[in-house]
């Protein structure tokens, strides 16, 4: 009877401390969107989520990476906002390994994360992850993926000629190297 009443007593201040977060339903395994179309993220709001940011992530469980941010600043606590819907982004590789996360406040330790889906390219083409079991075994597909950028060559002026190419983030700053290499005077 005395551990009822401590549990009684404690559970409100432990629910407190854990807080009431939000928890991610959608999107689920099996959902694909097309990169340049409507992408849907689903919710059941928390009380105690009042700034809490979304990220577009892939990689293993262990080793997550940014893929693109998606949302900052939203109210958890405002079941309007649920579903949130924006334009999935050009990726590489178009692939079931893009998931969720949702953070409050910046508080990284409690962030929660959706269940792994496919961006695929704007015509519905995908492939299989790259990895078909996490590094601890577990059998969750995985791969690390990146945003694409349209990065356009126009340095040849007389012709107008333009050349454009999607890339990697990582590239746009090799091509500026070599630029201004290039154009050194």
């Amino acid at each position: 009877m005395l551990y009822l009443a401590f549990l009684v007593v404690l559970f409100p201040a432990f629910r407190f401390v854990v807080g009431d977060g939000i928890t991610p339903t959608a999107p689920g395994p099996g959902d694909q969107f097309n990169a340049g179309s409507p992408c849907t993220i689903q919710w059941q709001v928390g009380e105690n989520w009042s700034n809490f940011t979304i990220s577009l992530m892939s990689g293993s469980n262990t080793q997550m990476q940014l893929v693109a941010p998606v949302a900052s600043g939203l109210d958890g606590s405002n079941a309007a906002l649920s579903p949130f819907n924006w334009t999935c982004p050009e990726v590489n590789p178009y692939s079931a390994i893009y998931f969720y996360q949702f953070t409050n406040s910046n508080d990284t330790t409690n962030s929660k994360w959706t269940t792994r889906f496919t961006i695929a390219s704007p015509s519905g083409e995908s492939s299989p992850p790259a990895n078909s079991t996490q590094p601890n075994g577990d059998s969750i597909p995985w791969g690390v993926g990146v945003k694409l950028f349209l990065i356009c060559d126009d340095r040849d002026i007389s012709t107008f000629h333009h050349h454009c190419v999607k890339q990697p983030a990582w590239q746009l700053f090799k091509i500026a190297q070599v630029q201004n290499e290039h154009y050194q005077y």
